[in-house]
């Protein structure tokens, strides 16, 4: 699901809608998805349903997508935090993306396992620390 040419880091966005607008057109530009403007649209109708943001300066949004295949992820630490929701202010976002094919709520599963993880401990203090973009892939990819 991660991919070193996925992870972004010290990215300055102003919005949350900036930033996971970043995410969906890197997503486009390594094929992981077909069309990053109704991806987006579908990862912003979802966050108007409820907010995917996790805590601990953290936010898992995710979409369905129909010409994209399995499960991918794009990740951006942000210069500076961005207002997510009426509580939270956002500084890493982990964008998934899941095939119309996989299998229906299989890859909330995924997005469950990995917001416990990072609300774990002291993970997101780990994460906080990192200043390469393999370090991240090396933290995230053992609990894919």
């Amino acid at each position: 699901m991660f991919s070193e040419q996925l992870i972004f880091l010290d990215v300055e966005c102003a919005s949350k809608e900036q930033a996971v607008r970043f995410l969906c057109e890197k997503l486009a530009q390594c094929g992981k998805v077909s069309d990053a403007g109704a991806f987006m649209a579908e990862v912003m109708d979802r966050e108007r349903t409820d907010s995917t943001a996790v805590g601990n300066g953290l936010a898992i949004p995710h979409g369905i997508c129909q010409n994209t295949a399995g499960v991918a992820a794009a990740v951006v630490k942000l210069k500076s935090p961005v207002v997510w929701d009426a509580q939270h202010s956002v500084r890493w976002i982990i964008l998934i993306a899941v095939s119309a094919l996989e299998k229906p709520g299989g890859y909330l599963e995924q997005v469950g396992r990995l917001a416990r993880l990072l609300l774990a401990g002291d993970f997101s203090g780990r994460l906080e620390a990192v200043q390469t973009k393999t370090q991240v892939l090396e933290l995230l990819s053992p609990h894919e």
